[in-house]
């Protein structure tokens, strides 16, 4: 009777934990990939709560939706900011998960000033983008094609077109290097450098969990549902071997993505120009918060530099 009774018990036990694993590891899996995302409403009140931009401004700029389709079908949309019809500079801004545009907006000033045309996208599975699941780079770089595709259509393939990243966007940003053809250079603020190190570090650090466990169930069910691999994700390998101009940001006190991924990324570029900048006391996705004035200077001394060279080689050629 006492085996059968410690074999109960012992069964009991092993399916409260193999049930406990599986909720945990469901709740990463969706905490990833199909968090609750914030309205476009929603950011936009952030940022002005936050002093960082405002309605009034907003609404005095030439400015259009844009909808376009990426390969899968979806609807991908934008906002296109023209105040500059004969300029072919455009930067296009690509905000972090959960997110949606509106809350790129906080850097429109920033590019205005030096007359570029701006385009701020919803991501997909944000705003008023289709799809379901967020992926880190690994679809959202082919969306990013698309984005650079019609920019192209209006200013031309010569047109000098950046991409200004953060958090989500910046790891997208830098994954889109992978298969660049177009865009002249990027801004990455907060990027990560590589996904599956991200991930164990995450559940390490952040969540307190045994990684050799969670870490391969969470991938079970990405692999399964998002149909994409941590380890597909890898935004340093495109950086390595990327010729453009890159500039990476972080925040000193970043405990959500460590700024030591920005130094390896910047390390592990060798071609091109590069910057680095870390905003001192800021955490995840709030340098520009943290020291506004430092970020826009910064910014702006990384895009005198990147005008100049192409402006150098344009005569050259």
């Amino acid at each position: 009777m006492l085996s059968i009774s410690i074999l109960i018990i012992s069964s009991t036990i092993l399916t409260g934990v193999a049930a406990a694993i599986y909720g945990i590891s469901i709740f990463g899996f969706r905490t990833i990939t199909k968090k609750a995302k914030f309205t476009s409403q929603e950011c936009f009140k952030r940022v002005e709560k936050q002093k960082l931009y405002s309605r009034a401004k907003f609404d005095n700029l030439s400015k259009k939706n844009i909808v376009i389709k990426n390969s899968e079908g979806f609807k991908l949309h934008g906002c296109y900011i023209e105040q500059f019809p004969h300029s072919n500079k455009v930067i296009i801004l690509v905000h972090g998960y959960t997110r949606t545009h509106t809350m790129s907006l906080r850097f429109c000033d920033l590019y205005l000033r030096q007359g570029f045309n701006i385009l701020a996208i919803d991501q997909r599975a944000h705003g008023n983008s289709d799809g379901e699941y967020t992926s880190y780079g690994f679809y959202e770089k082919h969306d990013i094609e698309q984005w650079v595709k019609w920019v192209t259509r209006q200013k031309g393939t010569d047109a000098i077109i950046g991409l200004h990243g953060i958090s989500l966007g910046a790891g997208t940003s830098l994954e889109y290097l992978h298969i660049n053809q177009h865009v002249k250079f990027v801004v990455a603020d907060c990027p990560y450098s590589n996904l599956e190190q991200l991930i164990r570090y995450q559940i390490k650090h952040l969540y307190k969990a045994p990684v050799f466990i969670f870490y391969h169930t969470i991938h079970f069910f990405v692999k399964l549902h998002a149909k994409f691999r941590f380890q597909d994700v890898n935004p340093i390998g495109a950086v390595a071997q990327s010729e453009i101009p890159i500039m990476f940001i972080h925040g000193s006190r970043d405990r959500f993505i460590p700024p030591q991924m920005s130094h390896d990324l910047f390390n592990a570029k060798q071609k091109g120009i590069k910057r680095l900048w870390i905003a001192e006391g800021g955490r995840h996705t709030k340098a520009y918060i943290c020291n506004r004035n430092g970020y826009e200077q910064e910014v702006t001394l990384f895009l005198e530099d990147v005008l100049q060279f192409y402006t150098v080689q344009a005569v050259a050629v």
